[in-house]
């Protein structure tokens, strides 16, 4: 055996791949106590040394969560909770003398006649290849007060076509398969995008499953996993017994079919259909489905395009893209933009195109997108190369907006969801903005209560690196009628219930209600306004009154007005400075003059699951061009003290700050 791991070894290394459980012990000594808290989910997805590996990076080695159901094991692995314990007891440096496991039995998903049918399975498996464990040893307890039922059926053309013609316009239906093999076959009879295998379908729910063909296609294995088990075996209570034959390894062999048909029928709400070519199978027989229906009377079950719209968005958050895609191509026949969206990448070609070539109408785009993300830069440079637009900007930003965003002006959504139905609710027009991002900009509260029912997404980002919440703080400070007559409702909706950041690699929360949540995201709302101001003769930062001015004019409903005042204003940054020894410092903020703060360069803010440094968020390259004494702001500051820690940091950051081709 020795010999065959070695030569898989070596295929490994040839194949240039690798093996997660002999990283998990490479890894081991490279390991360092890094986080305070670790909660890990589906358990009974890891192998023991992986688990280690994860416990290992614990400051305190007791303080984690462990879930899992060892009855829903569909990956391959020698899971059991008896090796989790033993575990702990051989490894010294984790050993826990309490008994900390807890038995949550009760379901709260199925219905009643699901959970039936899934304990029946459970009986199965332990009177065929014994317990387990005495954690995995218990029925489940349904306290699903919605009746359904469980169908079994005949695979003909005429239920496969009933079923299609009345279901897959619905998003309350979906059809599971075993493997991914099946998939093609499942997709011929079945029109819904909504088709997953087995290990698509952990984690999910929907009220009616569609099991096809699950024991069809593999007969023998579902035999030989019923075999000697009998109807008044399946009468008896749960007795906790381990196998008779301690060198049967039949339950590692066969676990994955067993676990994945309890998996499968469980994912059902309300209503299971279970579809069999073979009908005549003793595991049917023991779950008391013995005489398959040859046809079925089913209503129409139709969905609105709006209930598509958000299963698409739901179904991408938890990592199923292809489904997800399959619903906007067919169901929603969303189409891609065909125009070019102005990224970081593409300006550059825009600068040319319109400065070098004299091409007006990348000039008129370029001007378009300066106004839009306020780049006093380009805007400049327009007016030098003596682009006549450019010497009007507020008659430049009157006419974009009735070229580009009429949509946006009416108080009716209609306008823009029909772009939406066209390309989906989080669709990029040319200057990198989502409908959401538009809707805040243009301070219309209609659209973007639409457009949240629709699933737009409140975490991208557009080309400045802001959210649809920090677009409409930077708008209030630009306009006080923006603050008095639009802000509150506009608030409401976008504001988020908290703000994940990173700090000297520690994950903190700001909660919406906290003055460091606020202040934070109108730093970053005003980082393009405020900061080329502080840039002309040396480097400043944000003061307490460019805070006290963006925020007078802000409703006492948002923000009370005791948190408007400069007293506390000022003690808010003065606690967040990273060297201010106070254990809520949330280490927020650099001061690099007395009273004047920027962002602290080890901040990263968590974007669309990534943790992002705040100074490749935001495009700060851009102050460059407004600082001209660059020398004598490298002589002013003393970065010493922090740069004894960060060192690397603070240079990579003076580097870009002062646009030098040499630290």
């Amino acid at each position: 055996m020795y010999d065959v791991f070695e030569k898989y070894l070596s295929f490994l290394q040839d194949q240039q791949l690798y093996d997660s459980n002999i990283v998990s012990h490479q890894y081991l000594q490279l390991i360092e106590p890094l986080y305070d808290f670790v909660i890990v989910d589906e358990v009974q997805d890891l192998t023991n040394i992986q688990l280690y590996l994860i416990i290992k990076s614990l400051r305190q080695a007791q303080d984690f969560i462990l879930c899992g159901d060892s009855n829903q094991i569909v990956h391959p692995n020698f899971f059991s909770w008896s090796k989790v314990k033993s575990l702990f007891y051989r490894q010294e440096d984790i050993q826990t003398s309490d008994e900390l496991i807890r038995i949550l039995n009760t379901n709260y998903r199925n219905s009643p006649q699901v959970t039936d049918i899934a304990n029946k399975i459970l009986k199965i498996k332990n009177q065929r290849f014994g317990s387990i464990d005495k954690e995995s040893h218990y029925l489940v307890e349904s306290n699903g007060h919605t009746q359904g039922e469980v169908l079994f059926l005949q695979d003909t053309a005429s239920i496969r076509q009933e079923l299609d013609s009345k279901t897959k316009a619905s998003t309350l239906f979906a059809v599971i398969v075993m493997t991914t093999d099946q998939k093609p076959a499942a997709q011929q009879h079945f029109s819904t995008p909504l088709v997953f295998t087995i290990q698509e379908a952990k984690g999910l729910e929907y009220e009616n499953i569609i099991l096809y063909n699950f024991l069809s296609q593999e007969e023998t294995r579902y035999r030989e996993i019923s075999k000697g088990v009998s109807v008044a075996d399946l009468q008896q209570d749960l007795k906790y017994a381990r196998g008779k034959d301690k060198t049967d390894k039949s339950l590692e062999v066969y676990k994955f079919y067993i676990n994945a048909l309890y998996v499968a029928l469980t994912r059902a709400v309300k209503n299971l259909y279970w579809i069999e070519s073979n009908p005549k199978q003793p595991l049917l027989d023991l779950l008391g489905l013995r005489d398959a229906q040859a046809s079925l009377q089913l209503a129409n079950q139709n969905s609105s395009l709006d209930a598509w719209r958000q299963e698409a968005h739901k179904l991408e958050l938890q990592g199923k893209p292809e489904q997800a895609e399959r619903i906007r191509s067919e169901i929603l026949k969303q189409k891609t933009p065909d125009w070019q969206v102005i990224t970081t990448a593409t300006l550059a070609d825009l600068k040319h195109k319109a400065l070098e070539g004299n091409d007006k109408n990348a000039k008129m785009t370029l001007f378009e997108y300066g106004l839009v993300y306020e780049d006093r830069d380009i805007i400049n440079t327009l007016l030098k190369a003596e682009f006549k637009a450019a010497k009007h900007p507020d008659k430049g930003l009157q006419l974009l907006q009735q070229k580009h965003y009429s949509a946006y002006s009416f108080k009716k959504p209609d306008a823009v969801l029909k772009k939406v139905d066209q390309y989906g609710p989080d669709f990029r027009n040319i200057f990198n903005q989502t409908p959401l991002m538009v809707a805040a900009w243009m301070g219309n509260t209609d659209v973007i209560k639409a457009l949240f029912e629709l699933g737009a997404d409140t975490e991208k980002v557009d080309g400045n690196g802001l959210t649809a919440f920090q677009i409409a703080l930077a708008q209030t400070d630009r306009s006080e009628s923006y603050a008095k007559k639009k802000l509150t409702d506009i608030y409401e909706q976008l504001e988020p219930t908290s703000m994940s950041i990173q700090v000297d690699d520690h994950l903190i929360k700001l909660d919406k209600n906290s003055m460091e949540f606020f202040m934070l995201n109108l730093m970053i709302a005003l980082f393009y306004r405020v900061m080329p101001k502080k840039m002309r003769y040396r480097l400043e930062g944000f003061s307490t009154q460019d805070f006290i001015a963006a925020v007078q004019h802000i409703p006492g409903s948002i923000l009370p007005e005791r948190r408007k005042q400069r007293a506390y204003l000022s003690s808010i940054l003065a606690k967040n400075e990273i060297s201010k020894d106070d254990k809520h410092n949330r280490k927020l903020f650099y001061r690099v003059l007395r009273g004047a703060y920027i962002f602290n360069p080890r901040l990263a803010i968590k974007v669309a699951d990534e943790w992002v440094n705040i100074y490749d968020l935001l495009t700060i390259d851009r102050l460059a061009p407004q600082y001209e004494a660059r020398q004598e702001w490298w002589q002013y500051h003393d970065f010493n003290a922090y740069a004894e820690k960060n060192m690397a940091v603070c240079k990579d950051l003076l580097k870009r700050l002062i646009a030098e081709k040499q630290s």
